[in-house]
């Protein structure tokens, strides 16, 4: 058998297998290039002078006439495609470049459908295979590939703006956005047809209601960058969200229209015939979607997983009725005088600054025990500290904890995935206030000195320049601890503690007094129903959760849109409801939603415009 010919799409076109969709990126490329090859009229100079209907793209979709089949050569008939080709090819003086030889041919269609090199065998069996569909056998078996959903798939992917990073200052990683590229990945091994996969990108939480496999396909809304910094400024928190929606519809009218809605948003479109309140409709669309994870997960998965934790929640509730009668009898039987409320001289701890002062005295070492944080007394994890001083005797006031000064800080310390020291324990005696020591649970931390210093003071923080709000979840602080300095490092004294300080509330108040009942045998009995409640809790969390994946959620929107004077959404303009684009409206039936139609529904209803057969974008 001689040289097969390498001629567009004609050869892979007549595979038995993916016939009409599995090449459907490739064939919109095609498209585009048969388009180029044939002519496009030009727009006039003053778009604005032209009814939309004069756009070549937006003209209804026809078949143009396939040119003759040509005597030679043949190969270059077979295909509508290639007809058009050899067609203008002939009309301007030229001829198809000669067939590729087969080990060449081979390592194109390898390379093209897979991104990777044939193996030398793979190159010598076809090279020897006489059979006269031996290129439709490798076309066969490239596309069965795996690795043919890997290489098209990313492609697809670039178009649609995904990444595993929400991108902006942050930048921060999304561990849980690959479920969405192995669906995109899944798709094209599946030979999901074009217009289902838009369906899925826009709408599969709907049409795919309790389908993971289906419903994953909206993470397409949330693929792209994002604002997650936020801002406490209404009417700047106001512009980050237009901003935000905006990506969104930046993303389907490039992937799916192949125009730029986005430019509409100020103005009307200075070139193509889309309006503001063109936009503003997409952005009634969108409006509810929201950035983040949700679970996804089928019926029967959840119903599996609610069946194994039942039993637990019960025994869980049980255990924990059992710990808190127990220590309810404590306080009922302490003795009379110990609720009476002491008479404090410190202030609570504060993030801002907390300082304690005691007699002067010797240290080489001094060490903060940390037993709770300021939200629950019974719980240590999260505690952040910016900075710890510990100030020397004298009449110069003298941070001895200062690495600078030669301190050392230890302790343990909450591991970033990306930045090894993000949270270090060093972050406490580096002079400087912002970057925060995090620990999680329970924690000792100890500031060695490099030589014995004789200290009366130690000041401690979460948040020393007050720049942040107060319901920040940065500022997660010390609760109750404990301060205590060492010459030697083996014999600690207590100089300072929390219980001198007011409780941060009623739930803290409480521990205290439970803490002040307890007797030996109490103790050994609540360490017994503790270890029980724990235990249990420790097998629910081996009951694996539901998925949670970076796809977004939706919500009802609360207000009407409207259309933004200048994109300002302190310019409220003309209100408008979810709709398409009305430049299309004579050319394929269009929508428009009333103002507070479900949100569910203004996706559907798009994805369904989108992929409808006569609308020629």
């Amino acid at each position: 058998m001689g040289a097969i010919p390498m001629n567009g799409l004609a050869q892979p076109g007549r595979s038995r297998i993916r016939r009409q969709s599995c090449l459907w990126f490739s064939v919109l490329c095609a498209r585009m290039c048969l388009l180029l090859t044939l002519g496009v009229p030009a727009a006039a100079s003053d778009p604005s002078a032209q009814s939309p209907s004069a756009w070549w793209s937006f003209q209804p979709l026809t078949l143009p006439e396939v040119p003759p089949a040509q005597p030679s050569p043949t190969a270059w008939s077979e295909h509508p495609i290639d007809r058009f080709i050899l067609a203008k090819l002939e009309a301007n003086g030229l001829a198809p470049s000669p067939p590729a030889d087969r080990r060449t041919l081979i390592r194109r269609v390898t390379y093209d459908l897979t991104g990777l090199p044939p193996t030398p065998g793979e190159i010598s069996d076809f090279v020897k295979d006489s059979r006269n569909d031996a290129y439709e056998r490798v076309v066969d078996r490239l596309l069965a590939s795996p690795r043919y959903g890997e290489q098209w798939g990313r492609h697809w992917l670039d178009a649609i703006r995904f990444g595993e990073s929400r991108g902006f200052e942050r930048n921060e990683i999304i561990n849980t956005a690959w479920p969405f590229r192995d669906y995109v990945i899944r798709s094209f091994n599946e030979d999901k047809p074009f217009n289902q996969l838009v369906l899925e990108h826009l709408a599969g939480d709907v049409i795919g209601a309790g389908n993971p496999d289906v419903a994953i396909g909206s993470a397409f809304l949330v693929a792209g960058p994002y604002d997650d910094v936020g801002n406490q400024d209404p009417v700047q928190a106001r512009v980050i969200r237009a901003n935000t929606v905006d990506e969104i519809i930046t993303a389907v009218g490039s992937a799916f229209l192949g125009i730029t809605v986005h430019c509409a948003r100020c103005h009307d479109h200075k070139f193509d015939p889309v309006t503001a309140e063109d936009y503003y409709r997409f952005q009634s669309v969108f409006s509810g979607v929201r950035h983040g994870e949700r679970a996804l997960e089928s019926p029967e998965e959840r119903r599996a997983r609610e069946a194994r934790l039942a039993p637990l929640e019960s025994r869980r509730a049980v255990a924990l009725e059992a710990l808190e009668s127990f220590e309810a009898g404590v306080l009922e039987r302490a003795p009379a005088g110990d609720d009476a409320e002491p008479e404090y001289h410190l202030t609570p701890v504060h993030p801002h600054l907390t300082e304690d002062v005691f007699e002067p005295v010797e240290a080489k070492k001094i060490r903060l025990s940390i037993r709770s944080n300021n939200r629950d007394p019974r719980d240590a994890g999260g505690v952040r500290i910016d900075e710890f001083e510990v100030w020397a005797e004298g009449d110069t006031p003298r941070n001895v904890a200062l690495a600078d000064a030669g301190a050392v800080a230890t302790g343990p310390s909450r591991q970033a995935e990306d930045f090894a020291d993000a949270y270090a324990v060093s972050l406490v005696n580096d002079g400087r206030y912002g970057a925060r020591w995090i620990v999680d649970g329970p924690a000792e931390m100890v500031v060695t000195f490099p030589e014995i210093e004789r200290v009366r003071r130690v000041a401690f923080s979460a948040d020393r320049t007050k720049a942040l709000p107060p319901d920040s979840g940065e500022i997660v602080f010390v609760g109750e601890y404990r301060i205590e300095v060492s010459v030697d490092g083996t014999n600690w004294t207590r100089v300072a503690d929390s219980t001198e300080r007011p409780p941060l509330n009623e739930q803290f108040a409480r521990e205290r007094r439970l803490t002040a009942a307890l007797t030996p045998e109490d103790l050994q009995e609540r360490a017994r129903l503790h270890g029980e409640l724990l235990a249990i809790e420790a097998e629910i969390r081996k009951v694996p959760p539901a998925r949670m994946v970076w796809a977004g959620g939706f919500e009802q929107p609360g207000a009407a849109a409207y259309v933004m004077l200048g994109g300002d959404p302190e310019r409220k303009g003309a209100e408008v409801g979810a709709g398409s684009l009305s430049a299309l409206d004579g050319v394929v039936e269009g929508f428009q939603l009333p103002k507070d139609a479900p949100e569910s529904e203004r996706r559907v209803a798009l994805a369904k415009w989108l992929v409808k057969p006569d609308n020629p974008l």
